[in-house]
């Protein structure tokens, strides 16, 4: 199959289930990062144009032990007990969308952090959501490393 749009429904077995997906999901071509000050620049590029109900969600951890979703205008900090996230949001933050492309802004005195962005049209609210409905792997798995 051709998955080079990024959109692609899901319907194969997994490890004691079967995973099933028709969300299309907007596939991720490239996220780069940019440091201004104390600002950290994310700019997540898709596949295909970025609509309301699939925002791209960004899940960081920082080496100060601070874990963060960035999910659309919205700045989250997230605790996990059990596998299960729970989130509050501590601020709104600087957050665009230009047609593939979504900019989002984190202010931090990390000298390194880790970072993961996916994309559903639901948040995320477990590790095993991020194999149910986003086709990614789970967070805290194949984060990229910035410092």
């Amino acid at each position: 199959e051709n998955y080079s749009d990024g959109m692609f429904v899901r319907d194969n077995d997994g490890y004691g289930t079967h995973y099933y997906n028709d969300t299309a999901v907007n596939g991720i071509s490239s996220v780069k990062v940019q440091r201004i000050g104390r600002k950290l620049k994310f700019i997540i590029s898709c596949q295909k144009n970025i609509s309301d109900d699939a925002v791209p969600q960004l899940y960081i951890s920082d080496n100060n032990g601070g874990n963060y979703r960035l999910f659309g205008s919205k700045l989250d900090k997230y605790t996990e007990n059990n596998g299960d996230f729970q989130f509050s949001t501590i601020s709104e933050i600087d957050f665009c969308v230009n047609e593939n492309t979504a900019e989002y802004w984190f202010e931090t005195d990390a000298q390194e952090i880790y970072f993961k962005a996916a994309v559903s049209s639901k948040p995320y609210s477990s590790r095993e959501d991020f194999y149910d409905s986003g086709d990614v792997f789970p967070a805290g798995a194949l984060f990229y490393k910035y410092k």
